[in-house]
């Protein structure tokens, strides 16, 4: 198992977020996570990843124990992150951004090397010597998964990999979210475009405050009748 989540709960001061939330991903498995709004799927990820302090429950990575690890010793068990608006480094010129992230894996692979990721996106190839802050939305986003990538994870979460940015950009994304899946680095997947988020999904689940309400494979929740309820479509 490389992740397994079991009866999680989180909470920002006397708030309590996700109530009693178990979810496991398997290596190569491409799981979608769904609600509206303010339902915890950003705290979901922030507690997998160690950001939220206040937790209860079991959290193992590969077998190992997580709850009490800090962000950096949970990335260096293979977790990678795109987060939410990006987080790249303004001052920093595209190819630092994505040197600066570059290592194998823990069995030393190197197959997302420097070469590949500008492959992948020919965009940022034009950009090397840009700041991040001179490159536009869509680049940024590039350089957010290109830099995850030159981690060789094992688990890249994507948290709206694709906000608000132009429909040309957020195809070419989608196309490399494809391409992750055909490499076998198993993902977690937030997105409002819920209709892609289930056709790229093994498995998916839906959060109405804090807990799960809906659960199964992507074509399952794709024609469930209660799917349109929950999301607020």
């Amino acid at each position: 198992m490389l992740l397994d989540v079991k009866n999680l709960h989180a909470y920002y001061d006397s708030s309590h977020v996700l109530k009693g939330i178990s979810l496991s991903i398997q290596a190569r498995e491409t799981i979608g996570l769904l609600g509206k709004n303010g339902m915890g799927k950003s705290t979901l990820i922030r507690s997998i990843l160690g950001h939220v302090h206040q937790r209860e429950g079991e959290i193992y990575i590969q077998e190992k124990t997580a709850m009490t690890l800090a962000p950096f010793e949970i990335a260096r068990l293979g977790i990678a992150y795109v987060p939410e608006g990006r987080g790249i480094f303004p001052n920093l010129s595209v190819k630092e951004n994505l040197i600066m992230a570059a290592r194998p894996n823990p069995i030393g692979h190197t197959e997302w090397t420097l070469d590949k990721i500008l492959c992948t996106f020919p965009a940022l190839k034009e950009r090397l010597n840009h700041l991040g802050e001179q490159i536009s939305g869509g680049e940024q986003q590039m350089l957010s998964i290109g830099r995850a990538l030159m981690t060789h994870p094992q688990l890249l979460i994507l948290d709206e990999a694709t906000e608000g940015l132009a429909p040309l950009v957020v195809a070419q994304i989608w196309q490399v979210i494809a391409q992750i899946k055909a490499h076998g680095i198993a993902t977690l997947i937030v997105d409002r475009d819920w209709r892609k988020v289930l056709q790229y999904s093994d498995r998916a689940i839906v959060l109405l405050k804090g807990e799960i309400v809906l659960e199964g494979t992507g074509v399952e929740l794709l024609h469930h009748p209660d799917l349109s309820t929950y999301l607020g479509v």
